[in-house]
């Protein structure tokens, strides 16, 4: 079994005149790790401020540890050039564990996260029977969604810290466990079982033997998606507005960073007349698929930066804003990110957004419905910043939910519903999405996120090709990429663009499939075609 040190994908910032390396080297008793730095990433000190804290609390519930340990009393935001020792403990058992195993204690009322029940704990931990503190419910819901350029989760599904971990091999999974998590959790022997397991399947995706197990147990309902995104919604997320007493009109639109206009084609599914539609796009490419697709329907006004107070005035009155700004610089899965207030960076355009939602409010008497959305795998603090602005909690919605390709997204906005809707019980698979009489077959029921890069379109650690045709591995086509969307076939075949290009333009796309979900409660508010 392949071991996999998910601390270098930490690393892999390839930041100007930053150095840092990480050595590891395991004995018998601790894990320990070296840094030699000469300027540290934000991130990365974020990291080793956590760990830290392990540390620390590790140290409160089980006394000093038995070694040497060369401890830091500087700021956790300060790292020494000279270098980090840090030393953590793998086969210590904390007091509150051993009465689990020993049953004189229930292990709901531990933190799975940083195993003690000497902190105030804030919920059940998703997956696994067990709880989370505030500050490891946070860690989760900001890991649970960060995925590496193969498609690999980057931190436990048990304690979302990185490390040492075992890969679970069914592709549509690809979670990882850290060898610190199954030494304290699982059956004695675990690590070396599944370590001369290959393929291994985790602990959700396989009814493993108990000895095994250990105190590892899924939840019996770990994959009701319900129970994921209530952990992001803590408020309520919308007022109910009553249907207005007037005659419904036809909806006016404004879409910041359109794209290739999803809105678009959701309203038209769902039937609701469109009076005005304006977009917001700079790439031309997309711009000409819209208006392949869509024609005189859709307006295109230029750059975000453009729409000043005047401009937006001029466009009339808004009934719906949507947009979904760049997520590179605000995604846990780029290293490099610049988050959200350098104005160097793509992540600053969320300001954008912002400004013109407020612009439209304040020359409204009525209502303006509005709808953002963005990456599920943010950091925390960009999440409470942006939520912080919009004064509303987000709601997480995965495509997985409605179709057949897992994209975990945040959505905020006062659309009537949003979050109070239930999902559907469907469960569409990769291979309702191929195209038949083909003797295509889907080698996995729903594909990971798809992304601009080419290589989204494997799946797993081993990176499979999601298809076979007359036996023989495959890629999807673009027109079953399409389908996965929800788009109609050939909706991208705009002009001479490459294959690559049109896969580009849906990786930054919405699935039609969520964001139908989302905007079919406004059909009550507005005129509709009759169908």
């Amino acid at each position: 079994m392949k071991k996999h040190w998910t601390g270098q994908k930490l690393a892999s910032s390839k930041m100007a005149c930053q150095y840092w390396k990480v050595t590891s080297s395991c004995t018998e008793d601790m894990i320990y790790i070296e840094a030699k730095l000469t300027s540290v990433p934000d991130v990365v000190c974020a990291e080793l401020h956590a760990i830290r804290k392990r540390i620390v609390s590790s140290q409160r519930n089980n006394g000093p540890m038995d070694h040497d340990e060369q401890s830091s009393e500087s700021s956790p935001t300060h790292v020494s050039p000279s270098g980090i020792m840090l030393l953590l403990t793998t086969k210590s058992l904390s007091d509150d564990l051993k009465k689990v195993k020993n049953g004189e204690m229930d292990i709901e009322k531990i933190c799975l996260g940083c195993m003690s029940s000497n902190t105030e704990l804030a919920g059940q931990h998703p997956f696994f029977k067990g709880s989370l503190c505030k500050t490891c419910m946070e860690k989760l819901k900001e890991n649970v969604f960060a995925f590496g350029d193969d498609g690999i989760h980057i931190y436990c599904a048990i304690c979302s810290n990185p490390g040492d971990v075992f890969i679970c091999s069914k592709p549509e999974c690809s979670k990882v466990y850290c060898h610190h998590c199954i030494d304290l959790l699982a059956g004695d022997g675990a690590v070396k079982w599944i370590d001369d397991k290959e393929p291994w399947l985790c602990f959700l995706c396989d009814d493993a033997l108990p000895s095994v197990c250990g105190l590892i147990k899924p939840r019996p309902d770990w994959m009701n998606c319900q129970k994921v995104s209530a952990l992001f919604s803590v408020n309520e997320v919308t007022s109910p507005v009553p249907p207005p007493s007037r005659p419904k009109s036809a909806l006016r639109v404004l879409s910041l960073f359109d794209g290739i206009s999803t809105g678009m084609v959701v309203l038209k599914m769902l039937g609701i007349k469109v009076e005005k539609y304006y977009a917001s796009e700079v790439d031309k490419d997309a711009i000409n698929v819209s208006r392949l697709n869509h024609g005189g329907m859709i307006e295109h006004i230029g750059a975000i930066e453009t729409l000043n107070e005047g401009k937006l005035s001029a466009l009339g009155p808004i009934d719906l804003l949507l947009g979904g700004s760049p997520c590179a610089d605000l995604s846990l899965a780029n290293p490099a990110r610049k988050g959200l207030y350098d104005t160097s960076g793509s992540g600053s355009l969320f300001f954008e957004f912002y400004r013109v939602l407020k612009t439209l409010q304040m020359t409204r008497d009525n209502c303006i419905y509005w709808m953002f959305e963005n990456t599920a795998a943010m950091p925390h603090r960009i999440r409470d910043d942006i939520t912080r602005f919009m004064g509303i909690d987000p709601v997480l919605i995965d495509a997985s939910w409605f179709s057949a390709q897992h994209r975990a997204r945040l959505f905020w906005g006062n659309v009537p519903g949003l979050g109070k809707t239930m999902i559907p019980e469907v469960n569409i698979k990769l291979q309702d999405c191929l195209l038949p009489g083909m003797n295509r077959r889907a080698v996995v029921e729903k594909i990971r996120t798809v992304t601009t890069n080419t290589n989204s379109l494997r799946q797993g650690k081993n990176m499979a090709f999601p298809v076979t045709m007359n036996g023989n591995a495959d890629t999807l086509w673009m027109t079953e990429l399409e389908t996965i969307f929800g788009f109609p076939v050939h909706y991208t075949d705009a002009g001479n663009m490459s294959i690559s290009k049109r896969q580009q333009l849906l990786g930054k796309a919405w699935s039609v499939h969520a964001v139908k979900h989302i905007l079919q409660s406004l059909k009550l508010y507005f005129e509709c075609e009759l169908m």
